[in-house]
């Protein structure tokens, strides 16, 4: 775009990278929550069996770890949309100028 500096190209491509991100671990939340979903059946058909439990466990510490990644990508986010309206409030300075 005329009178934008190379930084905002940039800023566009990271975000849309990071957006990109996002969706793809919004989708994986979703399946671990599904089979979540699914071990909290087979827990109620047999609320004994270790090996449900375990299965349980792990797949709610993928939950948290998968949480923990998606809280990064939008931070990241929010610092890359920081980062455009500085650019932007820049440009409209040396507009004025």
């Amino acid at each position: 775009m005329p009178g934008q500096s190379d930084g905002v190209p940039r800023l566009f491509e990271n975000r849309m990278q990071a957006i990109n991100a996002i969706a793809k671990e919004n989708s994986e939340m979703l399946r671990l929550l599904q089979r979540l979903s699914g071990q909290d059946v087979l827990m109620m058909k047999d609320p004994e069996s270790q090996e449900t439990s375990d299965e349980h466990d792990a797949i709610e510490a993928e939950v948290a770890e998968c949480k923990t990644r998606i809280d990064e990508l939008e931070a990241e986010l929010t610092r890359i949309d920081e980062q455009m309206e500085a650019a932007a409030k820049e440009e409209e300075q040396h507009g004025r100028e």
